[in-house]
């Protein structure tokens, strides 16, 4: 039977994190709540990307200010009101009254930035969509902005609000492995081998700002990737999938997805197995998942 492994960018990225998160979310396809921050993203991207840069493609023109920012603080209303009331930033601005008003201003104060230098997401076409041949497979997605053969863009945001939040740096951005499956995607598409991405995040704080970066990804880049996604393949059609050591950021409660052990879907590591964390006496095996 013939396997119906067709990865995407994210995909790949979640892999190479926790294979188990993976299985997860991109075999089983787990539904997780939608998070505000998540749907502000989606917010951003739909008035900057496919509103006013797809008008100025289409049109020459761009739209109004004052119409993207009507917009924006639309969606965020609408989404915020979808949202559970567990949700983290619900949590943390206490309500989801306050959580709209902070939100709105990052979102408000983004477009001012924004609207400074339009043309840092101008390009050919947006959100465009691509399934090339990769690896024994295909790999597929949505380009944000294409802007050349060579050249292309990515929106992301990033929340420099939080206690301890560090800003985006070029090293991530080189070693960002999305990034590389998006460009060798776009390698594919038009056979030019040295690709460069353009990251743009908006950036979430009290004074707004928006940070880019350019990273080149190449022939040999590819190649690394490609392989990779055959070793993946194999995994994927084995349904052998590894977790990640105990201790690393994403086997948390914060980052997993499916950490409670008595949720209706959990991982049988994590939550689990963080209980033989600081052993001080006894078995060094009581409490493993083993022994439950």
């Amino acid at each position: 039977m013939a396997s119906d492994f067709r990865p995407t960018p994210s995909g790949i990225s979640t892999f190479e994190t926790c294979q188990l998160q993976f299985k997860f979310f991109h075999v089983d396809k787990v539904i997780q709540p939608p998070g505000v921050a998540r749907l502000y993203g989606t917010a951003l991207h739909k008035v900057i990307l496919e509103t006013d840069q797809k008008a100025k493609i289409e049109s020459g023109q761009y739209r109004p200010l004052t119409e993207l920012k009507e917009m924006l603080s639309d969606d965020i209303r609408t989404g915020i009101a979808t949202v559970p009331d567990n949700d983290e930033e619900i949590q943390r601005f206490q309500g989801r009254e306050q959580t709209y008003v902070q939100y709105q201003k990052f979102g408000l104060s983004t477009l001012e930035v924004y609207n400074q230098d339009r043309g840092v997401l101008s390009g050919r076409s947006v959100e465009t969509p691509f399934e090339v041949p990769f690896a024994d497979t295909t790999l597929h997605g949505r380009i944000d902005v294409d802007v050349s053969d060579t050249r292309h863009r990515d929106l992301k945001t990033k929340d420099l609000s939080k206690k301890g939040a560090r800003r985006v740096t070029q090293e991530q951005c080189d070693e960002n492995v999305q990034v590389g499956a998006y460009a060798a995607a776009k390698a594919k598409l038009s056979g030019a081998q040295d690709q460069i991405t353009d990251l743009v995040y908006a950036c979430k704080a009290s004074d707004a700002s928006i940070q880019t970066f350019s990273t080149v990804r190449t022939a040999e880049d590819h190649k690394v990737l490609e392989e990779k996604v055959y070793l993946m393949h194999k995994v994927y059609d084995a349904g052998a999938f590894y977790p990640v050591a105990r201790g690393h950021w994403v086997c948390s409660e914060k980052f997993c997805g499916v950490w409670p052990a008595d949720a209706p879907v959990s991982c049988p590591f994590g939550q689990r197995a963080q209980v033989t964390v600081g052993f001080a006496g006894g078995s060094p095996d009581a409490g493993s998942p083993a022994k439950k």
